[in-house]
């Protein structure tokens, strides 16, 4: 005897449906927005979610900065991004980080950031992108304190492949000029809230207020994503 169960037995698998803006199809690159995060005085990180609740800025003591035209290292981030799923990259990577300085006295101080991302496999760092120097800004003229800032793009030029639980790696480095007739000690502080608040005395961790405004503590990098068409 044969039994008759139609086709409801065993359904056939629902196929997922994905669109895409023109634009990414055209260009077989899909971009997410991610947000610069610091959850202690170590850990940098990125999220999608911008109404999350970061320390707002973070300072880093930079000291005994030689006068003169030479430009000096003043200190390096690394901010991760951790895939949960294999992925590839391919594209112009943009970011807009927001930046400030304050010296004890007045002074003309100038900055310029490196930018570069890296592959990191849990043990070794690959260079993916193009090192980007940003134009090199007046954050103080005259007066102590002032803030920027910085835009620009990293190009990965061929297609990078992350496994999953691999890393792209962001290395950010900052050069100040102290154009003044004395070498001074300068505070440095990086904007990294997704939620974008303004800074006051009893937010900022590790030195005095930079003095940002709401709407200028977000920093965000563009990830370009390879569309599998």
């Amino acid at each position: 005897m044969t039994l008759n169960f139609g086709q409801q037995l065993f359904p056939p698998r629902r196929e997922i449906i994905a669109s895409f803006d023109f634009v990414d199809v055209a260009t077989q690159t899909g971009y997410i927005t991610y947000y610069w995060s610091h959850a202690n005085t170590t850990d940098n990180f990125f999220t999608t979610d911008n109404t999350y609740n970061s320390m707002l800025t973070d300072t880093k003591v930079v000291s005994n900065l030689d006068i003169g035209d030479a430009s000096e290292l003043a200190t390096t981030e690394d901010i991760d991004l951790t895939f949960n799923v294999a992925t590839n990259l391919r594209g112009l990577m943009q970011f807009d980080l927001a930046l400030g300085a304050e010296s004890g006295s007045s002074a003309t101080l100038q900055c310029f950031l490196k930018m570069q991302a890296y592959h990191y496999d849990g043990s070794t760092e690959t260079s993916i992108s193009t090192q980007v120097t940003t134009e090199n800004m007046h954050l103080q003229d005259g007066s102590t304190q002032g803030r920027q800032r910085y835009t620009g793009q990293m190009n990965i030029s061929s297609q990078q492949h992350f496994k999953a639980g691999e890393t792209l790696r962001i290395k950010v480095e900052v050069w100040l000029e102290d154009e003044g007739s004395v070498g001074r000690a300068y505070d440095v502080w990086f904007g990294h809230d997704p939620a974008n608040r303004a800074t006051n005395s009893d937010r900022i961790q590790g030195g005095d207020d930079s003095n940002f405004v709401a709407g200028e503590t977000r920093s965000t990098l563009n990830v370009p994503y390879k569309i599998p068409i």
